[in-house]
């Protein structure tokens, strides 16, 4: 995310901020040490923080499809790759205007379920292969919509946003190596990085697969196949999104009315 632990341009220093399934909590920790001012509550089914945290950083168990139970309203929330987490993703972002000040800014950070070829060679030759990251997001999302889940919902972020009241709504689409193709060293890294997450990412999605209507076999010969296509130098990105937005302060004409 070019270095940025948030996009969305906050007036002051939020003095309450929510990381919705904070997971590890690096982020919180991370966005506690940079802004020391701000109390930072990290929230997640499961406990896997560390046990050290800044003195500003707390975390929180909560399932936050469920019933808040905070204090307080929130100036700014933070959500990251919470794609497959929402039974009703449209739902979350209705209940985040609600837990925040007006003024709050609310934030995503999701990957789109695609591969953007680079060039012309790299298109041809994602579709040349029954196992690109192109073929394994279209059976993921095709097999969670068997199951009742939509899962591709970066690209419909914006609209839940202004339909929940929200203002000043923003996207920003990033794109970034898939894996280590790119020659400037820093997109190099990070293409190295997503190499590993997206092997992991492939071997870990058999309930998916199945409910695409993939047997076991066919499973594990699409997930080797797949391994070994991401590891070769595909110049190829999936494309990143951050979407902000702001709940209008008292008074204020919203551009959209909100639901009731």
């Amino acid at each position: 995310m070019k270095g940025k632990l948030s996009w969305a341009p906050l007036d002051a220093e939020p003095s309450r901020v929510l990381d919705i399934g904070t997971g590890t909590g690096i982020w919180a920790c991370d966005y506690a040490e940079a802004h020391p001012q701000s109390e930072v509550v990290g929230t997640d089914l499961s406990l896997i923080q560390p046990d050290y945290s800044p003195p500003n950083c707390h975390f929180v168990r909560e399932d936050a499809e469920e019933e808040w139970v905070h204090d307080s309203p929130f100036d700014y929330a933070h959500a990251r790759m919470m794609t497959i987490c929402f039974k009703d993703p449209a739902a979350m972002i209705r209940k985040i205007y609600d837990n925040l000040q007006p003024g709050g800014w609310v934030e995503y950070q999701e990957i789109g379920a695609d591969q953007i070829a680079a060039d012309a060679e790299s298109e041809k030759l994602i579709q040349s292969t029954p196992f690109s990251l192109r073929e394994y997001m279209h059976r993921v999302v095709q097999g969670a919509a068997n199951l009742g889940r939509n899962i591709d919902v970066a690209p419909r972020l914006e609209g839940w946003m202004v339909e929940a009241g929200f203002v000043d709504v923003t996207v920003h689409q990033i794109l970034g190596p898939v894996n280590a193709w790119s020659s400037d060293p820093v997109e190099h890294r990070i293409g190295f990085f997503i190499t590993q997450d997206v092997i992991e990412v492939v071997q870990s999605a058999s309930k998916f697969y199945k409910a695409y209507g993939m047997t076991d076999d066919e499973i594990t010969k699409f997930v080797e196949g797949c391994c070994r296509h991401n590891k070769q130098l595909t110049k190829t990105d999936p494309s990143r999104y951050v979407v902000y937005g702001r709940k209008p302060c008292a008074g204020e004409i919203s551009k959209s009315a909100k639901p009731n």
